[in-house]
This record gives structure tokens, sequence and C-alpha cells, in this order.
């Protein structure tokens, strides 16, 4: 994906992690998620409606709780030839909007970003890390990678379902981190594996 130049598509489907296309995790507020299914994109308007909209009345309901799983499989050489530093989205958001998807400020620059080929620009949206030790990682897909954000936009993305990588429902590829730290599945989010292993051979099928 290139440099987004509006704030129109400004979380859009694309290609996944080693295991295939990448999806919103499953703690996203229902709308996000049914729009994204339908359209295959987000946009300012679906989060600011989704704000609208509170699930069961409660915004903690929405908050994820752990990181899903953790993948051993894809190796640290497989990682190093689809994760960058030099081609991340550098935090020079330029859309006409002074926000990006409705948040109170636009996100930060990657430090490490994936996954793709060599020679591809990075979008906001492609993280893995952060290059700013103020802002933290929001995991928009279930493949861990997501934006930078300071804690006024992470606090709003949380009460939409999207967490840090401390507590997100996502799968992360543990060998494509250079600093891994042991993060906690025992949460409500930990994915069984053999549902992780159905979904790879399914998308894989597609």
């Amino acid at each position: 994906m290139g440099r987004l130049p509006i704030l129109a598509a400004a979380v859009a489907l694309a290609a996944g992690g080693p295991s295939g296309e990448r999806r919103l995790v499953e703690t996203a507020h229902p709308y996000l998620r049914a729009q994204f299914a339908a359209t295959g994109a987000l946009r300012a308007a679906d989060f600011r409606e989704a704000a609208r909209r509170p699930v069961h009345g409660k915004a903690e309901a929405r908050h994820p709780s752990r990181l899903g799983a953790q993948d051993y499989d894809t190796s640290a050489a497989a990682c190093a030839n689809i994760t960058h530093t030099d081609s991340c989205y550098a935090g020079d958001y330029a859309g006409d909007d002074d926000v990006v998807v409705a948040a109170p400020s636009p996100p930060g620059a990657c430090g490490l970003c994936g996954y793709s080929d060599a020679g591809l620009d990075g979008d906001f949206d492609d993280c893995l890390t952060c290059a700013d030790d103020g802002d933290a990682i929001v995991v928009l897909y279930d493949d861990c990678t997501g934006l930078c954000a300071d804690a006024d936009a992470a606090a709003y993305y949380a009460d939409l379902g999207f967490g840090d990588l401390t507590s997100s429902a996502c799968t992360m590829s543990t060998n494509c981190y250079p600093d891994f730290m042991d993060y906690d599945t025992s949460g409500a989010n930990q994915r069984p594996v053999a549902v992780t292993i159905f979904e790879r051979f399914w998308v894989g099928r597609q």
C-alpha cells in the first residue's frame, strides 16, 4: 500500500503476516468488524459511528485481556525477508484531516514494520514496533501489526476494542521481534491451537 493521501481509506485490507491475509482482531467493535468485512476498509466515519454505539452499554466489555497466541514456526531468517526498518511509515502523515481515523492524534512513526517484500513502503498501520519510546503499538490486525499511538490515542482505540501487544487477540510471530518479551497468553483472548491450525489451513486454500 502507498502512503495514504486522505483519510478515506485509512485502514485498508492488506496482505497479512506469515499465515496469510490479515483480519481485524476479534475484540474490535462489532460495527468496525462488520464494515471491514463488507468493504475491506475502515474510514473515519466508521470509527466515529462505532464510538457512538455502546456494546451492551459498557465500553469495558470491548477491552482485550491477553495476547491471543504466539507463532514460533516462522524463522528469524524468514522474518528478515518480510520485516523492515528503512521503508516504514516515518510519522509524516499528510492527510487532509488533523487526526487519523477520528483519533485524538495522528499515528507515530514505526520502528519495525511488516509484513511485506523488500522495497515496498509501509503504511502507518503496518507497524510491529514504534520509533518513539512514548508511543505504543495499537494492534489492529490478527497478525499483531497496527499503528503507533500516544497515551490519549491508545485510550481512544482501547474503547473500540484495540489493545497493545500485551493485551491483544492476535497471533505474534515471535521470531520477527528483535526484543521479544514472553507475553502472557493465559487470558480470555487465547486461541485454541486446533483453531489456529485450522484457520491457517483454510486461509491457504482460498
